[in-house]
């Protein structure tokens, strides 16, 4: 059984640095919450990272795909004509789910690190969490059109690439090189590393209790169901039996565990139970709330002449 000794707070900066020396993603080698929130508008966007979540190796649908870990991001869209107006006058950022599996830097999963690593400043997805900020573009693809099964898509990059640019205005008419100001991250940040190295048993046990997502469906398809879809991926990986996320679950850690304050998920946002590598399905499935209440778009602000502005952001 493990020693459970005084109260600490996560501390995800340090966590992402373990990780980034568990392991380094610049050396990869070849090989919100309790509403609906409507389809992002296309168009230049501003965004954080909010989520990065390793959900260890998951079976293909496809036969003829093998198994690969799976992973899955959640950018926080926070420019002004993305945010969503609730009927109390609130307004939050709307946000878009990346599916993918990991791979080597020609992978589109190396290439997205590449794409948020212009700066030269990370060594790993974690390292991003809730600081990295970047302009994007958001792309929209329909699938299944002129069937009753027709659905839009938001994507932050297409058959070119990923959009993913530093934040940063060029103003063509002085040369000059302006800042643009990203908001600061209005969701609950959350990371989970699979099986890395780089982080102690007390902080791995902590990252696994802010995935839990209390509760059951209580309508639709899946009532009865457990809305803790994130654990309940995890647990059913090829990969968990014998693992170390799962001696430590259990409670056998060579480690004496601290107990860590662990943040409550105060949004209780949640996505799609069947969560599939990007580049081995069809494209990701729009994200789906556990709560509902009505959410209009925000009415048209008036132009001023900051860079965002500029930008039509």
């Amino acid at each position: 059984m493990t020693e459970v000794t005084a109260n600490t707070a996560i501390d995800y900066a340090a966590i992402g640095n373990a990780a980034a020396e568990g392991e380094d993603q610049q050396s990869m080698k070849e090989g919100g919450g309790g509403f609906d929130r409507p389809l992002p508008d296309a168009g230049k966007c501003t965004v954080r990272l909010m989520q990065y979540i390793e959900l260890g190796s998951q079976k293909p649908t496809n036969p003829t795909y093998k198994a690969r870990e799976a992973v899955t991001l959640r950018f926080e869209v926070n420019s002004r004509k993305h945010m969503i107006v609730l009927d109390d006058g609130t307004k939050v950022p709307n946000t878009i789910d990346v599916r993918l599996s990991k791979g080597g830097k020609t992978s589109k999963y190396g290439k997205l690190f590449s794409a948020l690593n212009k700066s030269g400043k990370y060594n790993h997805f974690a390292q991003m969490v809730g600081t990295g900020a970047w302009l994007a573009e958001i792309t929209h693809n329909t699938v299944g059109a002129g069937t009753d099964k027709e659905k839009t898509y938001a994507n932050l990059g297409d058959d070119n690439g990923w959009s993913f640019d530093l934040p940063i205005f060029e103003d063509p008419t002085t040369g000059e090189s302006k800042p643009i100001p990203v908001a600061e991250l209005v969701g609950d940040a959350k990371m989970f590393l699979y099986e890395n190295s780089g982080i102690n048993d007390t902080q791995y046990k902590a990252l696994w209790d802010t995935l839990y997502i209390e509760g059951e469906h209580e309508t639709g398809a899946r009532k009865g169901q457990t809305k803790n879809w994130i654990q309940g991926i995890i647990t059913d990986s090829l990969t968990f039996e014998g693992s170390r996320l799962q001696r430590i679950i259990a409670g056998d850690s060579a480690e004496g565990l601290e107990e860590i304050d662990v943040p409550e998920d105060a949004d209780g946002e949640e996505v799609p139970e069947e969560v599939q590598p990007e580049e081995e399905v069809a494209p990701p499935a729009k994200a789906k709330r556990t709560k509902k209440a009505a959410a209009k778009k925000p009415e048209p602000e008036a132009e001023s002449d900051d860079p965002l502005a500029a930008m039509g952001l």
